[in-house]
C-alpha cells in the first residue's frame, strides 16, 4: 500500500491518498499559541488518533483511548543519519524500529531480521531521478497496522524535520566576523 502525500506541506496538515487519488487519511493541526494537537482521521472522517505537540514537556500520542508520553512509547535507540532511531511495540506484540536514514526513514521488524515494514519515499521532481510524489509505502503483511504505522511515522518524521530546521537555523547564524 502506498500512501501518497497530496502536497509538500507539513505532515501535520496533510492528505494521504491511494493509487487512485482516494483520500485514505487526513491530518489537521489547528494553529494555537500553546500546545498543538494533530488529529489523524481516515478518509471517511473517522478519528484514528491524536498527537499533542507540547511546547514544554513531553508530546503525547493517544493510544487505545489514553494519552501516552511519546518518548515512553517510541523509545530512542542508536543513531542514524536522520537522528535517533525509535522503537515501539506494535499491537501484535512485536517490536518495531524506525531507522532514521538520511534519505529514507524505514520501519523494520526489530527481531534481528530487519524485515522492511514501511519506507518513506521522498518527493522527486524528475531531473536526476524518476519523478515521484512523496509516499509512505507499507508492505502488504503490515497493512492491518496502517493506523499505528502512519501515526508513528508522522511523529518520527516531523521530529526529524523540526530538528533539521532548528539545526539549519542555528548554523545560519554561526558564522560572523
Amino acid at each position: 500500500m502506498h500512501l501518497y502525500l497530496s502536497s509538500r506541506s507539513s505532515l501535520k496538515d496533510q492528505t494521504f491518498l491511494d493509487d487512485r487519488d482516494n483520500v485514505v487519511y487526513t491530518t489537521d493541526t489547528p494553529f494555537t499559541f500553546t500546545d498543538r494537537t494533530t488529529t489523524i482521521r481516515r478518509g471517511d472522517g473517522a478519528p484514528v488518533t491524536r498527537i499533542v505537540w507540547k511546547k514544554i514537556g513531553y508530546s503525547t500520542i493517544e493510544l487505545g483511548g489514553r494519552d501516552v508520553k511519546a518518548n515512553d512509547f517510541l523509545t530512542k535507540k542508536g543513531f542514524g543519519w536522520g537522528g535517533r532511531h525509535r522503537i515501539f511495540t506494535g499491537p501484535d506484540g512485536k517490536e518495531y524500529k524506525w531507522k532514521l536514514k538520511s534519505t529514507k526513514p524505514q520501519l523494520i521488524l526489530n527481531d534481528g531480521t530487519e524485515t522492511p515494514i514501511a519506507t518513506f519515499h521522498r518527493h522527486h521532481i524528475g531531473i536526476l531521478s524518476k519523478k515521484q510524489k512523496a509516499s509512505l509505502e507499507i508492505e502488504p503483511m503490515a497493512e492491518g497496522m496502517a493506523d499505528i504505522i502512519l501515526t508513528t511515522f508522522i511523529f518520527v518524521e516531523q521530529m526529524r524535520r523540526d530538528q533539521q530546521s532548528s539545526s539549519a537555523a542555528s548554523a545560519g547564524g554561526a558564522g560572523g566576523a
